[in-house]
């Protein structure tokens, strides 16, 4: 028997075979492409976020990276970036802040050597004002005129030993027993050109003369006490009392009088000045109260904290009619002190 069959039937079932293999090959590959894409991304696009990111830190950008909780060598990698960028964001801002710090400390040093070698400057100018000097050089003319007596002496060995006291340069290492003897030249000059007896009482204890205190403090604060507790004399009842005392590791130097005083609003005024920590100065507008006392007030308390610091200082009590009462604080352990 013989049968024919058509060559186009016997070649379909090849041809659909090969028609769906190719079509599976196809499907095959481009989901092969679009997976391999999408795992190439996955692993290129955090490199190329991170490699970024390092760009920014050469430029000083410092950005942490948004790493959306990855897992795997990536996650790890971009999280120890961001931790590094962290501390050394923190490590820079501390040395930036230090830098600060110590320019500031330096210039507060600078500041404060300036004040200093004004104070001491100002301790040599304005110690004895010009018409403190003018005054009594013509009281001392008058009396060499007149007569030849004793004053003439006592005016010019006192003058001379102001003279020689307030032309020293250093403003510490200063006994109260010295700063005393300048407060006796003073009152023997004034004694003269006031015609007036003018009485200190001292009731220091004796061990307390030899403490150390800044050079040029006393002495202002009684010319400031003459000039304003009694400008129209001492009557009897009134007086001028120094004392000292010792309080742990302060020592302190009181200067009291029962005069005039100053009403509560000028001594808060004044008490606000005191807090401004800065010498006096002498132009235009400057309180007449920090410079008629000899470097004034404020030159006195800024002194005292140059030497020895901030926490020290002069401080004042008063009221009107009843007296003032001015303290100046210092330290009495010597290891305190800032030398």
């Amino acid at each position: 028997m013989v049968a024919s069959v058509p060559l186009n039937e016997l070649q379909k079932p090849v041809i659909t075979i090969r028609r769906a293999t190719i079509m599976v090959g196809i499907a095959t590959l481009v989901m092969t492409l679009l997976v391999a894409y999408r795992f190439g991304a996955s692993i290129v696009k955090p490199v190329r976020t991170l490699m970024h990111g390092m760009r920014e830190t050469e430029k000083g950008n410092w950005q942490r990276i948004d790493d959306n909780r990855r897992k795997g060598e990536i996650g790890v990698l971009i999280g120890r970036y961001n931790t590094m960028v962290s501390r050394l964001s923190e490590m820079i801002e501390r040395v930036y802040q230090s830098e600060l710090d110590q320019q500031k400390a330096m210039l507060e040093l600078q500041q404060e050597a300036l004040e200093r070698s004004r104070a001491e400057f100002q301790a040599l100018q304005l110690q004895m004002n010009p018409h403190f000097l003018y005054n009594t050089l013509e009281t001392i003319k008058c009396y060499a005129v007149v007569q030849d007596s004793e004053e003439i002496t006592e005016m010019v060995e006192s003058l001379a030993l102001m003279l020689r006291y307030a032309i020293q340069t250093n403003l510490e290492e200063i006994t109260v027993a010295n700063e005393l003897k300048q407060v006796l030249a003073y009152m023997a000059i004034l004694k003269h050109r006031m015609n007036r007896e003018v009485e200190i009482e001292v009731v220091i204890p004796p061990p307390l003369l030899l403490e150390k205190m800044v050079r040029l403090t006393m002495q202002p604060l009684i010319e400031n006490i003459v000039q304003h507790a009694f400008p129209n004399g001492m009557k009897d009842g009134s007086y001028i009392r120094i004392d000292a005392r010792r309080d742990k590791d302060r020592f302190y130097v009181i200067v009291e009088d029962n005069g005039a005083g100053m009403p509560e609003e000028r001594l808060n005024e004044l008490r606000e000045k005191l807090k401004l920590n800065r010498l006096a100065g002498n132009g235009p507008g400057s309180d007449p109260v920090y410079h008629s006392g000899g470097i004034g007030l404020m030159n006195v308390h800024r002194r005292i904290q140059l030497v020895y610091g901030e926490q020290f200082g002069l401080t004042i009590e008063s009221a009107a009619g009843a007296g003032t009462t001015m303290i100046m604080t210092m330290p009495a352990d010597a290891k305190q002190k800032r030398l």
